[in-house]
């Protein structure tokens, strides 16, 4: 149904729309130039660490001590306890654990993380920790 409006009501909504549609043309382009004459940032460059020569009057740095690597901890047969088989002796081998001593230093909460983590389900590690500490010794 159409509504019937005064003469020259239709003319003024036009009027105003085209109005609106001209000012936002002119305000986007006055917030271009104004933004284009800016001066753009540059992303800020990482600075290498500065080395000053040394003078007379300094003495020489003391000489940095080498890294010397750590021995490997020696690996035992982790299949002498009895329920680890090589499936199991891998994944704790895959978890540092290598010998004995490690596998009776290991709380057995860790130990049920690793096989949790590693097959889904945890088996029961309290008698491997007393096994391998019996192995130690």
């Amino acid at each position: 149904m159409r509504t019937l409006l005064p003469f020259g009501a239709r003319r003024k909504k036009w009027l105003w729309m085209w109005l609106g549609l001209e000012l936002g043309a002119l305000i986007g382009w006055l917030l271009w130039w104004w933004l284009k004459e800016q001066p753009q940032a540059e992303p800020a460059k990482p600075t290498s660490q500065l080395i000053l020569p040394l003078d007379e009057n300094t003495p020489p740095a003391p000489p940095r001590p080498k890294k010397t690597p750590a021995p490997a901890p020696v690996s035992d047969d982790l299949t002498q306890v009895s329920g680890i088989g090589p499936k199991y002796a891998q994944i704790l081998a895959e978890a540092g654990v290598k010998n004995f001593n490690q596998l009776a230093a290991t709380p057995p909460e860790d130990l049920q993380t690793i096989f949790r983590a590693a097959i889904g389900r945890t088996p029961n590690v309290a008698p491997w920790i007393e096994q391998a500490a019996e192995l130690i010794s």
